[in-house]
């Protein structure tokens, strides 16, 4: 998926600014993080499985959430890169816009990311750090998806501001997916109970048990 993800950044990137849109250079600015976060979720897969050692006694598993951590705020940074130069795009003329190449362009970029995604699929249910790295590529299909449907506006009415549009609709997509990643990594780091976990419930089952007159100083964590 990373050297379906890097080919298609390129494509992408040329034909932002062959195209003039700004919709496609956003999904290329997403999609050079998505490249080095594919690169984190691998280094950091590696790294869990290392054995423990005398400085690291629990072992290296917590490596997978640093690197989720890590694509969070990544994908929050050129999220506000490209809500910043859409919202710059929108106040002025937009420039003329090849729309036919770069719904082409689109296009081939919607597929790429499916296909990735599909891959990704298979592993991410119980591991942050894959999930991280599909909430990258789903963010690239549907910044995709919305460029195609900017392409389609200019193309079909003469819209050009549709563009800048896309590109900020994409930004906003983008922006809350990190913050959702990021607070589910830190609730990790933090020892947070499970979101899908109900202490007070926890507790009425133990008193329940025979023998059992209460119950304190209760610890609930996620560990991985």
């Amino acid at each position: 998926s990373d050297y379906v993800t890097g080919t298609t950044l390129v494509a992408e990137a040329i034909g932002g600014w062959w195209t003039g849109s700004i919709a496609l250079i956003a999904v290329a600015g997403h999609m050079l993080v998505d490249t080095g976060a594919l690169i984190v979720a691998l280094l950091a897969a590696w790294a869990s499985l290392r054995p423990r050692d005398h400085r690291r006694t629990f072992g290296y598993g917590r490596t997978q959430i640093l690197g989720a951590l890590a694509n969070g705020l990544l994908l929050g940074a050129v999220s506000a890169g490209v809500a910043v130069e859409a919202i710059d795009r929108l106040r002025v003329t937009p420039e003329r816009i090849a729309a036919l190449p770069m719904l082409g362009i689109a296009c081939i970029g919607l597929v790429a990311n499916l296909l990735a995604a599909r891959f990704l699929h298979r592993t991410h249910s119980h591991n942050l750090n894959v999930r991280a790295a599909l909430w990258h590529v789903l963010g690239d299909a549907l910044g995709s998806l919305g460029a195609i449907v900017a392409a389609l506006c200019i193309l079909l009415w003469n819209m050009p501001r549709a563009d800048g549009i896309a590109a900020l609709s994409i930004a906003v997509l983008l922006v809350l997916r990190a913050y959702r990643l990021v607070r589910d990594s830190v609730d990790v780091l933090l020892e947070a109970t499970p979101r899908d976990v109900d202490v007070s419930e926890i507790v009425r089952e133990v008193c329940r048990l025979p023998g059992v007159v209460s119950i304190h100083d209760l610890h609930i964590w996620t560990v991985g």
